[in-house]
């Protein structure tokens, strides 16, 4: 008999699928990597297009090498994705077109044509969400301008990881924390607003029943049991917007005075909340109001990340001048302040794949700065940038919801950056608790022990966390200059 549990997430993100088993002994949880591969987009005509066969075969793959440890007894598997993006299947459940990457340009625009149907106010008191052009809202009216053929065959929508699910179980749900990125679902309704899709000649059939993180999706389909060389074991409801997976893996004690910042290539800045904020002001500073695995809501803004620094790594290996992370983040810890910062939001940023570094040197030289290109002075620039972004928006989180922000928790693979976790401190002035890299794993893996009645609350699975993972500290300290940098940011924004 064995002494522990195991649970398997898949991990689908945007640039790697990862397959975890979570081994549980009652008091602690531990991880072990199986299997992980690249998530490649394609360029097809144009058109940025997600892979899913391809992930589909290295889920497989992944399922079949935990089938070769034949003393893990499986409990269940959860899958979490990225958000937003969706597959359409027709009557017969078969895949009816590519799935369109949400980052492609075919929603250029679209927004207007939307807006002369219905009022942006109105969409926002009724979803919450921010409005960025890569939402399902605009992706779904994109079909229909741009391909409506599509449309009138589609039997049933499911976002990536629902698809995924039913592949596995061969039901179809649309899970609740993925239907709240879409831009219609109501937010304070807690259900499909199809009202909204109607208006917009976008049929409402297609959306599937919500199902809840903690309810069991089906079990593995016999074949595929079989194909795997596993046995028959449930696939459970987690939270798969592999945000909301992450944020059920924070083992925060007082919500109302704590800020998350999921930091990756996006960096997720927010608070969680009872109710949604729909006000003007957040409307006006364009947050957003997702569901969380507990129903509460992840009021956040999505800010740039790691980008611009994964970005000018690439350059720097191309010429030969990258050497390790140690040694960049020791340079930018001596370089000289504030010489380097930029306002992360310039979309010139997010355009410069190949060489952000001259990117960062051109947006200098428009603000009459000549300072040298060294890297230590860019790394530092960028953590610099980051870290004064965050404080303008946690100041503007802590104006809209009269909360007062005091400890900023910094997790996924960005809370390994030590010196951009110090400098967040330093420059918001607050305290900086940084841990779990792997935390939508680890959300997806504590829903699944909370869905199998190993453990009986939420306050029981934090203190599981708590005694699993190990999370760093980084005090305020007094950055000299900081008043006036910070000053010279905000007139960025103007």
């Amino acid at each position: 008999m064995q002494d522990s549990s195991n649970y398997i997430a898949i991990d689908i993100g945007n640039s790697h699928v990862r397959i975890y088993v979570g081994q549980f002994n009652g008091k602690k949880l531990s991880l072990e990597e199986i299997h992980q591969f690249p998530n490649k987009q394609i360029f097809i005509q144009g058109h940025l297009i997600s892979n899913l066969l391809n992930i589909y075969q290295g889920i497989k793959e992944g399922l079949f090498s935990v089938s070769r440890n034949k003393e893990k007894v499986i409990s269940g598997i959860g899958i979490d994705s990225w958000g937003v993006d969706y597959v359409l299947l027709d009557k017969n459940d078969h895949q009816l077109s590519y799935v369109f990457h949400h980052t492609d340009h075919r929603t250029d625009g679209i927004f207007q044509h939307i807006f002369d149907i219905i009022p942006k106010k109105e969409i926002y008191k009724l979803t919450g969400i921010q409005f960025i052009n890569f939402n399902t809202l605009p992706q779904l009216y994109a079909d229909f301008l741009y391909r409506p053929w599509v449309l009138k065959e589609t039997s049933s929508m499911l976002f990536i990881a629902d698809y995924f699910n039913f592949l596995l179980t061969g039901k179809k749900f649309n899970e609740f924390t993925m239907a709240s990125t879409s831009q219609f679902f109501n937010t304070n309704k807690l259900q499909w607003e199809k009202d909204l899709l109607e208006k917009l000649s976008l049929s409402p059939h297609m959306l599937q029943p919500i199902i809840r993180p903690g309810n069991m999706i089906g079990t593995l389909l016999p074949k595929l049991s079989k194909e795997c060389n596993l046995k028959s074991i449930p696939v459970f409801a987690v939270a798969t917007h592999d945000t909301a997976s992450a944020v059920a893996a924070l083992p925060i004690d007082d919500k109302k005075s704590n800020v998350y910042i999921s930091l990756g290539t996006w960096s997720l800045l927010g608070i969680e909340l009872d109710h949604p904020n729909t006000s003007n002001e957040s409307l006006s500073g364009n947050f957003t109001n997702e569901c969380g695995a507990r129903g509460e809501i992840l009021y956040h803004k999505i800010l740039p990340g790691l980008w611009m620094f994964n970005q000018c790594i690439n350059k720097w290996k191309f010429e030969g001048l990258w050497t390790n992370y140690q040694e960049a983040d020791r340079d930018a810890a001596q370089a000289k302040p504030w010489l380097y910062f930029v306002n992360p939001n310039d979309k010139r940023f997010f355009s410069s794949v190949n060489d952000m570094p001259s990117a960062m040197k051109s947006y200098q030289q428009e603000h009459g700065r000549n300072v040298p290109q060294r890297i230590g002075h860019t790394v530092r620039g960028i953590y610099e940038s980051l870290a004064l972004n965050y404080r303008y928006h946690i100041e503007l989180i802590e104006q809209i919801t009269k909360k007062q922000i005091k400890t900023i928790y910094v997790i996924s693979g960005g809370s390994k950056a030590e010196l951009l976790c110090q400098l967040t401190a330093d420059i918001t002035n607050k305290e900086v608790v940084a841990g779990l890299p792997e935390a939508t794993v680890v959300g997806n893996l504590l829903i699944q022990i909370l869905s199998s009645g190993e453990i009986d609350s939420w306050e029981k699975g934090k203190e599981i966390i708590k005694n699993s993972f190990k999370f760093c500290r980084y005090i305020p300290r007094k950055l000299p200059g900081l008043k006036k940098a910070y000053q010279d940011y905000k007139k960025l924004f103007l």
